[in-house]
């Protein structure tokens, strides 16, 4: 914990240098960062060390200021030293896009900036992983599918129509299809999707990526949905499923509960509205009630569905089937039974969900209850 304090305040060190250009005295430092003169001194002779290129200028009666070279971090881009030291350092950031294009351009644009700060600076701020850390929950390795997202990024691009080889959660085997891509969206969890136009079905359809076995650009190019707008598109969703329903959705929070919900980011169109009995009323707009039944029935009996009465009719469906699965003793197969794992092309649950006129699915993505996989 200590070394995590050094690294901070060394930090905030270099920070200040950077900010005042004309330079900044011990004095000065030692008020601002709350430490001794000796502190202070061995910060910037070990910061010296690392490779920042920090001056020292005596001025008029021997007093002496200290700054950081004002060039330095400069190259091509312009960045000063603060913007290319927050892009290396937020590269961890990225790391659910592993695999991707995008995640090989951003490591080249990382090993730039590297070079340019340097070595000794670079593996300085290495260490900053021990005081700001990314948990690995939502990261995914698309090294398997980087040639698929090319493709589809070059097809998106020149609105190219594409034939994918594509099997949904409820299929058995891969099936293909011709559809237009508009979009590849990231969702919180990670997973990447594919917002596409199917003719066949005349309507806007979201496809996992991990589900795609396929690409393939085909000659025809397509004049439709050029002017695509993916956030008109998901406005009434609360990750990656539209639908054509207005809903409002209202939800109260037990006061246990008040809190973690008010802390957490729902919707655009969400409202808070504190209880005097310490709980807490969400009111939302809504296309569709697959992403937001998962939600609910996460928080347990510490959230009640107030509106609309279709979504509370859903819950309590659920939540029978739920008490049926539970009622009856649990069954462990033998060893020699268990299942194969499932391949990664064929995930459990879900399929590609519709915009307009079609069935919808959970999420298979955000734990969603079971038995909703139609």
């Amino acid at each position: 914990m200590s070394e995590d304090k050094t690294i901070t305040r060394r930090w905030n060190l270099v920070r200040i240098l950077h900010a005042r250009r004309m330079g900044v005295t011990v004095r000065e430092l030692m008020q601002e960062l709350q430490v001794t003169d000796k502190t202070v001194r061995r910060d910037l002779d070990f910061l010296r060390e690392q490779g920042f290129p920090i001056e020292e200028r005596t001025e008029d009666f021997g007093r002496k200021y200290w700054k950081l070279r004002s060039d330095w971090g400069q190259k091509l881009l312009q960045f000063d030293f603060q913007e290319a030291a927050a892009l290396y350092l937020g590269r961890q950031l990225l790391e659910s896009m592993a695999g991707t294009p995008f995640w090989s351009a951003a490591n080249s644009a990382w090993r730039k900036i590297r070079s340019t700060l340097g070595d000794s600076v670079s593996k300085y701020l290495d260490r900053f992983p021990s005081v700001f850390h990314c948990t690995p929950a939502g990261h995914r390795d698309y090294a398997g599918k980087a040639d698929l997202l090319d493709t589809l990024t070059t097809a998106i691009e020149d609105y190219r129509a594409v034939h994918i080889t594509y099997q949904s959660g409820q299929s058995t085997e891969p099936a293909t299809r011709d559809v237009y891509p508009l979009r590849i969206i990231r969702k919180d969890t990670g997973a990447l999707y594919l917002v596409a136009f199917a003719p066949r079905d005349d309507g806007i359809k979201t496809y996992k990526i991990d589900r795609m076995d396929g690409v393939e650009i085909s000659s025809f190019v397509f004049q439709i949905h050029r002017n695509f707008d993916v956030d008109a598109f998901l406005a009434g969703s609360l990750g990656i499923y539209d639908g054509d329903d207005d809903l409002a959705v209202v939800i109260r929070f037990h006061p246990a509960a008040a809190r973690h919900a008010r802390e957490s980011r729902w919707h655009r169109t969400e409202v808070f509205e504190s209880q005097r009995d310490g709980s807490l009323v969400l009111r939302l707009r809504l296309s569709s009630t697959v992403e937001i039944r998962s939600r609910v029935l996460a928080y347990g009996a510490a959230a009640t569905v107030l509106e609309p009465e279709s979504l509370r009719a859903e819950i309590v469906d659920e939540l029978r089937r739920m008490l049926h699965s539970y009622s009856a003793p649990p069954v462990v197969s033998a060893p020699d039974a268990l299942a194969r794992p499932t391949e990664p092309n064929a995930a459990p649950t879900g399929r590609p969900q519709t915009s307009r006129n079609a069935a919808r699915g959970p999420d298979p993505t955000a734990n969603p209850p079971l038995g909703n996989d139609r």
